[in-house]
């Protein structure tokens, strides 16, 4: 039974590769994930380096030619008496060793791998749902379903197959997120200016290690499983690949609206919150805040409220998996399978 299934995942696979929707998903979070690194490197060479333009917020230049390494070394510029303060406070700021610590985190291992797979996260969990949806809405859709299972492929065969072929391509894609991120964090490291001493040693200090990353990459894999069940379940149900996707993209953003109108407005009710699929999500998450390098755990913009504890979260994220799947399953062998439905 082994060997059919393996069977099968391999000529899903053959299918799935030859379509352009998951190598242009995949692009997508590819890029979106490396954009801290080079975001950070340009950062970096800015505040730590680069030429100050002091500007007012007519912004009209009252000062140029200053640098960070000037203001770090006590070499204030003479500005015009009428200059406001938070002129100075913002240069300062700017120029503080611990911002520039943070922005050198961006593209410096093993910390640039936090960042990464924190976007990927969010990204990553939108984007395979949407993939979910498509290799089992395409066979709704096309009318090839039927066709399949009428050769004795078998139900519960095949649907495990196509679910196996999602997760083993989220691995692969995890995998492939850090060994860009490793890429082009050392490409990134070697063009960077000479690090002051300073900043390295608070970087090492206030950032994170090599173990809690992995613990954060980890983290952000096992949280996107219940989502693509979500968005499993919901195509088996629906039979149609429109709704899958619709529903896939729209849920994240329903229930983040819905959360927050019950913790602000209808707060008799907030506690409904906690057991929400994405608020567990986020709740599973921030459980490593303390490990990540100035808690940079993405949610999203839905940042808000009192979230789940991790113990909690995966005890609801894992009830949701086995809720969702168990259903698809259930859905999947009993009910007939008509022919192209066409959305």
């Amino acid at each position: 039974m082994i060997v059919h299934i393996a069977k099968l995942v391999r000529w899903e696979w053959f299918k799935l590769w030859r379509r352009w929707m998951p190598w242009i998903l995949l692009g997508i979070i590819l890029v979106f994930s490396q954009m801290p690194i080079w975001g950070g490197f340009f950062d970096y060479k800015s505040r730590a380096f680069g030429e100050i333009r002091v500007e007012r917020a007519n912004q009209e230049v009252v000062h140029t030619g200053l640098t960070c390494a000037d203001i770090r070394a006590g070499r204030v510029p003479t500005l015009p008496a009428d200059t406001e303060p938070y002129v100075i406070q913002g240069i300062q700021e700017r120029c503080d060793l611990a911002r520039v610590a943070q922005t050198m985190g961006f593209f410096t291992l093993p910390y640039s791998l936090t960042f990464s797979f924190s976007i990927g996260q969010v990204l990553g969990m939108l984007l395979l749902a949407v993939l979910t949806a498509s290799m089992l809405g395409t066979e709704y859709s096309w009318g090839t379903l039927r066709t399949i299972l009428a050769r004795g492929t078998g139900r519960w065969q095949y649907l495990t197959a196509k679910l196996a072929l999602i997760v083993l391509f989220a691995a692969s894609v995890w995998v492939i997120i850090g060994a860009a991120t490793v890429l082009n964090s050392l490409l990134a490291t070697s063009l960077a200016p000479k690090v002051p001493p300073e900043v390295a040693d608070l970087l090492a200090v206030r950032g994170a290690g090599w173990s809690s990353t992995l613990i954060v990459t980890g983290r952000a894999f096992v949280s996107i499983v219940p989502y693509l069940a979500m968005a499993a379940f919901v195509t088996v149900l629906t039979t149609s690949l429109a709704a899958g996707i619709a529903v896939s993209l729209g849920y994240y953003f329903a229930e983040a609206i819905g959360a927050a109108l019950l913790i602000n407005v209808v707060k008799v009710l907030s506690g409904v919150t906690d057991y929400l699929l994405v608020r567990n999500i986020g709740g599973w998450m921030l459980g490593s805040k303390e490990q990540v390098l100035e808690s940079q755990i993405l949610l999203g913009p839905f940042g808000f409220g009192q979230y789940p504890s991790e113990v909690h979260a995966i005890f609801v994220m894992l009830a949701y998996t086995l809720f969702f799947g168990a259903l698809s399953f259930w859905l999947f062998r009993r009910r007939d399978v008509s022919g192209a439905s066409g959305g």
